[in-house]
């Protein structure tokens, strides 16, 4: 087994501070790691992986892979327009809920402009800004608990005119918090009101206990676009796969643009037999519930440690030491003891003492909060 060198230096920003979370390859392959020495807590995806039902699908797949896959993906449009009781035409299924966020742009017209409530996913930023777009942020507190009044948006929004487009995480990645019934209604009737295309990001909402989605506002709203992934609570990352619920107007404006068979055949398949596996749903929302709070009390017992509460599959939490380096060390021991997280330095309105842990099975959360103990009794 390699382990890594004491000596080695760690120049390397995308392991550092990655784009998305789930950057094993590139650690274990600079810094000379096997899959075996290391856990993944810096992807977000369901612990107990993929259900039996999506497995079978790649077995059965193999006589239609010669066969294109069909490109407005009906079958599973239909199986979701059951799932979540919304009229077929308003769903467009994507190469995960990330080419969704790079078809957004186009729904934007004179102004130019968008307003990001950070910290959000990267990827909103750099769908925007290869676009020509101008971005705003607003960022919220974490000695709020990361939360907002639709007030506050509001006001933003009013000196801000030429804002067209909002886009807010509910639960919020990377902090996990979400938005109250009344908050988000606010917003999305403000947003209408003035014709600014409000973006609820739901990656994660399958996780989360009873909280109200955004499509309770979709039908007829021609200003709301809500996203939604397959690949984390259904376990699909390597396939790709992702949606949004919009108004039909919405969907044709960027139907047009989508790449063509850009949802393959598998991913098609798989999404319908996750959707259909009513078992794995109930005990992926069971174990991720019961671990989310196992995980919140060991770490906010920790000294040094700042957790914040989350309703997702993961939980963000600070670490509080007054050496500059001490973040930086903290990260790499734990890689070096097996342990991968994701370094949040990168997100707006955070900084390197920021950091996110996937919610996983008891004995790998087990494992992480002793190896979290042990480097906070070593001195940086």
């Amino acid at each position: 087994m390699n382990r890594i060198s004491e000596e080695l230096t760690y120049p390397i920003d995308n392991i550092l501070y990655p784009l998305h979370g789930g950057n094993r390859h590139t650690a274990l392959r600079e810094l000379e790691v096997s899959e075996e020495q290391v856990i993944d807590f810096s992807a977000s995806v369901n612990p107990l992986g993929s259900s039996a039902s999506v497995l079978q699908v790649l077995r059965d797949m193999g006589a239609r892979l010669a066969e294109y896959p069909d490109p407005d993906s009906i079958s599973l449009c239909e199986k979701l327009s059951d799932y979540l009781n919304i009229s077929l035409d308003q769903i467009l299924v994507t190469n995960g809920s990330t080419e969704l966020i790079h078809l957004l742009p186009r729904l934007l017209e004179s102004r130019k402009e968008a307003l990001l409530l950070s910290p959000c996913f990267s990827e909103y930023e750099r769908a925007f800004q290869l676009n020509q777009i101008h971005v705003h942020s607003q960022n919220y507190d974490a000695e709020e608990n990361f939360l907002m009044s639709p007030e506050k948006v509001v006001s933003y929004l009013s000196k801000h005119p030429k804002i067209e487009m909002v886009v807010l995480g509910h639960p919020n990645n990377p902090t996990g918090h979400v938005w109250s019934e009344d908050s988000l209604g606010t917003l999305v009737q403000y947003c209408e009101s003035k014709k600014i295309t409000l973006v609820v990001d739901e990656t994660f909402i399958e996780f989360c206990d009873e909280i109200v989605s955004a499509l309770k506002w979709s039908q007829n709203n021609q200003h709301l676009v809500v996203i939604r992934s397959m690949t984390k609570f259904f376990g699909l990352a390597g396939v790709r796969l992702g949606y949004g619920v919009m108004h039909p107007n919405l969907r044709v404006r960027l139907k047009k643009y989508q790449i063509s068979w850009s949802v393959n055949a598998i991913a098609q398949e798989m999404g319908i037999a996750a959707l259909e596996d009513i078992n794995h749903v109930q005990e992926t929302r069971r174990i991720v519930q019961e671990q989310r709070q196992f995980l919140f009390s060991e770490l906010r017992g920790l000294q040094n440690i700042r957790v914040f509460a989350s309703k997702a599959n993961f939980l963000l939490f600070q670490l509080i030491e007054d050496h500059a380096d001490a973040a930086h060390q903290f990260y790499m021991n734990l890689m070096k003891d097996g342990i991968l997280i994701r370094n949040c330095g990168n997100f707006t309105g955070l900084d390197k003492s920021y950091f996110r842990v996937a919610v996983r099975t008891e004995r790998e959360n087990l494992i992480l909060t002793s190896r979290i103990k042990a480097q906070l009794c070593k001195e940086y």
